[in-house]
């Protein structure tokens, strides 16, 4: 499979990341609509993951800038049920390091669903604080500090 990871915006790729977020977070997880949607998606910078240039999203993540830090927070990783277990979601969480590391943020936060804490983990985020239930589901919050390499 020549599958590609890009970066887009909501209003470029919208329909079709939404497609996919539907078809697993609502549908398979049965996360609800009203919780699904929120005001980041217009200002998010969304990677998607196509099955072939031009073809299918298959998978998908979102990144929000905090305001007026250097603190951005990773957000509705997915992959199509058909495309698991082929590294997709690794791939995609490699682009959005690179990127983070490339527009220097010193933090990196994600609310993992707990049964994918040590998928993080090997992606060297750390668990801070306890089990939460966020849309009725079991998750933790993950951090990964970036090292600010300066140039001499």
């Amino acid at each position: 499979m020549k599958s590609r990871i890009y970066q887009t915006t909501w209003q470029l790729d919208g329909t079709r990341l939404g497609a996919l977020r539907r078809e697993v977070f609502v549908i398979e997880q049965n996360v609800p609509e009203e919780l699904e949607w929120d005001a980041y998606d217009a200002t998010a910078i969304h990677f998607a993951c196509e099955d072939n240039p031009g073809g299918k999203v298959i998978g998908t993540a979102r990144l929000v800038k905090e305001a007026d830090t250097q603190k951005a927070i990773v957000g509705r990783l997915c992959v199509a049920k058909p495309f698991r277990h082929q590294k997709l979601a690794t791939r995609i969480m490699h682009e959005i390091l690179a990127y983070c590391r490339m527009q220097k943020f010193m933090t990196i936060e994600l609310h993992a669903q707990l049964y994918l804490e040590s998928f993080y983990a090997s992606l060297g985020f750390v668990t801070q604080g306890s089990v939460y239930l966020e849309a009725g589901i079991e998750h933790i919050t993950m951090v990964q500090q970036l090292a600010n390499f300066a140039c001499r």
